[in-house]
């Protein structure tokens, strides 16, 4: 009765966990350790950072004029690390979403766009007064002829045009997928 029963609880567990992920590792293992939120080093083995940044594909860019100043030019946005951010070769650019935490202002007339391949392609010049809320890029996950691909590893900045900023505080949202 004993060996019937082990049978019964291993041959699911072990078909189960024979699942495997393109390194080799069970989905089951990654997925429960995971699911029971275990420190750091079960995290780190698990590799969670490239597991969500493979399925999630979103990339947030910061922009802070107490940090990056606002000049008339171009502004590379930085990642949660205050790095540039940087979008990988092949992304495919889906959704773009700007959430405005302070609104920029300016001394003048000034524009904001975003930029990731040419200029203001994820976000058209628009005028520091229209820059509240959230705003909806270009690409807007609804239209695929909007989407864009990117041929080589790209940094995602803003150019700010007509007059220099003098306050704001913004984050840029970027849905993407890596495709070939």
């Amino acid at each position: 009765m004993k060996a019937i029963f082990l049978m019964l609880a291993l041959v699911p567990t072990l078909a189960f966990g024979a699942i495997r992920n393109q390194n080799g590792n069970a989905h089951a293992d990654i997925q429960y350790k995971l699911n029971k939120g275990a420190g750091p080093a079960v995290a780190n083995q698990a590799r969670l950072g490239l597991l969500l940044k493979e399925q999630l594909g979103v990339a947030i860019g910061n922009y802070s004029f107490a940090v990056q100043g606002g000049a008339v030019g171009t502004i590379n946005l930085k990642d949660g690390d205050g790095k540039d951010l940087k979008l990988p070769a092949n992304a495919l650019i889906k959704n773009v979403v700007i959430d405005v935490i302070t609104q920029p202002t300016s001394g003048g007339s000034a524009t904001i766009a975003v930029t990731a391949v040419s200029s203001g392609d994820l976000l058209a010049a628009l005028a520091v007064g229209s820059f509240t809320g959230r705003i909806q890029g270009i690409p807007d996950d609804a239209t695929v002829a909007d989407m864009i691909k990117l041929s080589s590893e790209k940094t995602i900045s803003i150019a700010v045009a007509v007059a220099a900023l003098t306050a704001g505080k913004f984050n840029v949202l970027v849905e993407y997928v890596v495709s070939e």
